[in-house]
């Protein structure tokens, strides 16, 4: 059991979308009364959302960091939610430039990542304001919350415990509720680590059942956008990377209902999708073609490595070909949400 975006950059069903999305709430966020969190011309119409487990081993690192970069850069996401980050790929973020639209909850320097963690990426223009909050844990986990908008609009992401840890992941979700529960509209999204099928272990109550308990009012948007579609942001199906048989969903996107209390405009669900699905040899990533394949030079007094397998110039000795290898083992997920003016 394993710890643990973006669209392609071709047109698919998902732009029409939110092309029709900003155009419908373009108007309706115009006619929207002050709400005394922030000026109503302020609140965009949408808010599309990525939340991704980029994987924190060192194989091909340096080509799976720059498609979901890439990714990133040609889809321009509101808001970007990444767990498992290392300090060389938080690092890898200040080079990009078209990150000036962002504001990051790390300076730089990997401080906030050490040794792995969750990070955000924010537009400016939402003015996020970044706070990590302390959860029990082994494995050196916590909650990034985004306050966004002047508070209008709180995400939160989280990388929940791994392995057979379901007590700890039900206190981290503890900690969750209680964060994002003064929040008119309030995002939840992460790597879960359990499935909302299966238990792991295949024994037990099913531990997803606890999201009834510790998140009562939230709604999780893969089954109430997509019905019974599997949804697997764990699939050794259809991603190579993973070496055996596992099937799981994961990855969540989780919105608060829109019965909670509060004035003003209320986000409200309306697409989610798999992102990151093609393997690196995939057009959608836009990456330099591949170097060939060469032998690794022989150190001085060594013999010639005849034989031995070829590298590859972005990777590490060994690392798997491109279409050997997805920009993670898990699948992203992106989900577009959509202010509405609540009913009186």
């Amino acid at each position: 059991f394993r710890v643990p975006f973006f669209f392609p950059a071709v047109p698919s069903r998902m732009d029409g979308m939110l092309g029709a999305l900003r155009a419908t709430y373009q108007a309706l966020a115009s006619k929207v009364s002050p709400t005394g969190i922030t000026a109503t011309k302020d609140v965009p119409p949408t808010l599309s959302l990525v939340s991704w487990n980029v994987w924190f081993e060192s194989v091909a690192f340096d080509a799976r960091a720059a498609a979901v970069l890439n990714v990133c850069r040609d889809q321009r996401p509101d808001v970007v939610c990444f767990q498992e980050v290392t300090g060389p790929f938080c690092r890898l973020l200040q080079g990009q430039e078209w990150l000036q639209e962002y504001a990051c909850s790390d300076d730089g320097s990997g401080s906030t990542v050490d040794p792995y963690g969750v990070l955000m990426l924010c537009r400016k223009a939402l003015h996020p304001q970044y706070r990590f909050h302390r959860m029990p844990t082994h494995m050196d986990r916590s909650l990034l919350t985004a306050d966004l908008l002047g508070g209008l609009v709180r995400v939160g992401t989280v990388h929940l415990e791994s392995l057979n840890m379901h007590p700890t992941r039900v206190q981290q979700l503890e900690v969750c509720a209680r964060v994002l529960s003064k929040s008119p509209n309030a995002v939840l999204c992460g790597d879960f680590n359990f499935d909302d099928r299966r238990n792991f272990s295949g024994q037990g109550p099913l531990e997803n059942d606890c999201l009834r308990r510790v998140l009562p009012d939230f709604q999780d948007l893969w089954p109430a956008q997509r019905g019974a579609e599997d949804g697997y942001t764990f699939d050794s199906d259809r991603n190579p990377v993973i070496g055996q048989h596992e099937r799981m969903r994961y990855d969540r996107v989780c919105l608060a209902s829109p019965s909670r209390g509060g004035a003003g405009p209320r986000l409200e669900p309306r697409a989610i999708d798999l992102i990151g699905t093609h393997t690196l040899d995939h057009e959608v990533y836009g990456l330099p073609p591949a170097e060939p394949l060469t032998e690794p030079e022989a150190d001085e007094g060594e013999a010639p490595r005849r034989g031995k397998p070829p590298v590859l110039r972005l990777g590490k000795w060994m690392d798997p070909p491109r279409d050997r290898l997805c920009p993670s083992d898990h699948f992203g997920l992106i989900a577009v949400l959509a202010f509405a003016t609540p009913p009186s």
